[in-house]
């Protein structure tokens, strides 16, 4: 009876201590955390692995981090003993080594890359994970968190040049922005040239795309929008024989998808000529109004002058408020997550602001401050500002504007539009009738994006969302098709020569094979011929688009 109560207690005892030791069990939680929950396709975001203890004791911990496919991690570091290394076979990152402290953290920061377009996963693969290590002398998970990519977005340059008033100065009675497109990047190039007024929370500005024939007209488009704004009235009517005339928006989505007011106003802008922006309160419809009026200044021009329209803010002012003014360049095509830094159109712009006070008395304007996001390296933008405070600012400087390939008459474009084919490759390049500006009015630049090209600074000819015009083999006779952009594919790179026999002309040379772009067909089917060949020559796309 003693030796069973006396082995009953030894167990008992053994338990107690096995319960206990599992108590004191060392644990941790896991954070993976990105600074937004969207990712510029082809370019980078920082991350950080956050290690917490929450316990009384020291915790080790090992884990593994596994990224969508073709993510990678670069500029990784060490911390509280461990550090990373990158699995060969998978590209997961493996953490080991790490000694948590009691009540503390540890903080691993490095780069994230994200794939470009061709390397860009699906949308439902695009999941991260962490994946403890499992031993006895590790520490268990209690949480694990990973972000979640709700969007890819395109990588585009956006260009700043930012001005602030001094402190002394909070309103003006005429405010003057000037905007000077130089080039024209093509009509469906959509570039957005704006002046945006933190003080009234909103922007006037105009934009590149030919938009087609509808209730509003046809042409280019003017703005003026105001977030928060609660009335609108519409300036110069069509009747005014100047553009399309004024329309205007008051909803709960009117401005950039906001509450709001917009007014738009359709008008062919010319590249070279001096727009400016004059913005006043228009106290003719009472305090808390503003209107955005554009007048051609360009010397020799028409002069031409016209109202967007005015917005109501109810600030009860009668003069304009100004704290800061951004003037900038926005390629919005980076809401599509198949735009990268190659396929944008050459633009160059000029910027500049005056300001007057109620007595018709120029207001001191600082000088700007130019910049640029880091959407694109520094190769795919140029910001400068000058004399009298004017400053220039360059999209794509080394690629051409979004415009025709002609030989004989007739335009590059592409036999199913803007698609790799079905089945993929078979989307071949072919001659088709070059759209004309009544062409684009009627159905938009939209319409023919597959006949708009950018001649880029990689040595790519490409077309809306990323596609490269692609030679599928390299002997003469094999067929040119339409294809995903590769990074440093050597069938997407092409030559433009100037050959002697052709002084007006230029040949367009694959670079890999030295064989030339021509007509192989007579359904206009494109396919690589001898460069030494009559009838190889085209017009291409400069600076600045033209018909």
């Amino acid at each position: 009876m003693l030796k069973q109560a006396c082995l009953t207690g030894m167990v008992l005892t053994m338990l107690l201590n096995l319960m206990s030791a599992y108590a004191a069990s060392p644990s941790c939680t896991a954070a993976l955390t990105l600074p937004n929950s969207w990712l510029p396709v082809g370019g980078k975001s920082d991350a950080t692995l956050t290690l917490t203890n929450d316990g009384d004791v020291l915790a080790k911990a090992g884990l593994m981090i596994r990224m969508p496919s073709g993510f990678s991690a670069a500029n990784l570091p060490s911390a509280c003993g461990g550090g990373f290394r990158v699995a060969p076979r998978t590209g997961s990152l493996v953490l080991a080594g790490v000694s948590i402290p009691a009540k503390g953290s540890c903080t691993f920061r490095f780069t994230m890359n994200v794939p470009p377009v061709a390397s860009m996963p699906p949308s439902e693969r695009r999941i991260f994970s962490i994946v403890p290590a499992k031993s006895p002398n590790l520490a268990t998970a209690d949480a694990i968190s990973v972000p979640v990519i709700s969007e890819i977005l395109g990588s585009t340059p956006g260009l700043y040049s930012n001005t602030t008033f001094p402190a002394g100065i909070s309103s003006v009675a005429q405010l003057d922005l000037f905007i000077t497109p130089k080039t024209d990047p093509g009509p469906n190039s959509n570039v957005f040239w704006s002046n945006q007024i933190d003080s009234l929370g909103g922007y006037t500005g105009l934009q590149s795309t030919e938009l087609a024939s509808g209730p509003e007209g046809y042409g280019k488009q003017f703005l003026f929008s105001l977030w928060g704004a609660t009335d609108a009235r519409p300036g110069t009517p069509a009747t005014a024989g100047i553009g399309a005339g004024s329309y205007c928006t008051v909803s709960q989505t009117a401005t950039d998808g906001a509450s709001g007011a917009q007014c738009r106003y359709r008008y062919e802008w010319q590249a070279g000529h001096i727009y400016r922006f004059r913005v006043t309160a228009d106290t003719a419809l009472g305090a808390g109004w503003y209107k955005s009026n554009v007048t051609d200044i360009s010397p020799g021009s028409n002069h031409d002058s016209f109202d967007i329209g005015s917005i109501y803010v109810g600030n009860q002012k009668t003069d304009v408020p100004v704290t800061t003014i951004s003037q900038w360049v926005e390629y919005f095509d980076w809401n599509s997550e198949r735009t990268s830094c190659e396929s944008v159109a050459h633009t160059e712009v000029k910027f500049k602001i005056q300001a007057f006070d109620q007595f018709g008395t120029r207001v001191i304007v600082p000088a700007p401050h130019v910049s640029a996001n880091a959407g694109c390296s520094e190769s795919f933008f140029t910001v400068g500002s000058g004399k009298n405070g004017e400053a220039t600012l360059v999209g794509g400087p080394n690629q051409s504007a979004a415009g025709l390939l002609k030989t004989d008459g007739k335009c590059l474009s592409t036999k199913a539009g803007l698609t790799d084919g079905s089945p993929v490759g078979s989307n071949d390049a072919i001659l088709q009738t070059c759209p004309t500006l009544d062409d684009m009015r009627r159905v938009g630049g939209g319409s023919y994006s597959s006949h708009l090209w950018v001649q880029s600074a990689a040595g790519t000819i490409q077309i809306k969302n990323n596609y490269c015009l692609t030679a599928q083999g390299e002997d003469v006779g094999d067929k040119v098709i339409l294809a995903t952009c590769v990074q440093n594919a050597a069938n997407q790179k092409w030559t433009f020569t100037q050959p002697d026999k052709a002084p007006l002309g230029t040949q367009i040379v694959a670079t890999s094979r030295n064989l030339c772009l021509a007509q192989g067909a007579p359904d206009g089917t494109l396919n690589l011929q001898s460069c030494a060949l009559v009838g190889n020559i085209w017009t291409i796309p400069g600076k600045s688009f033209s018909y």
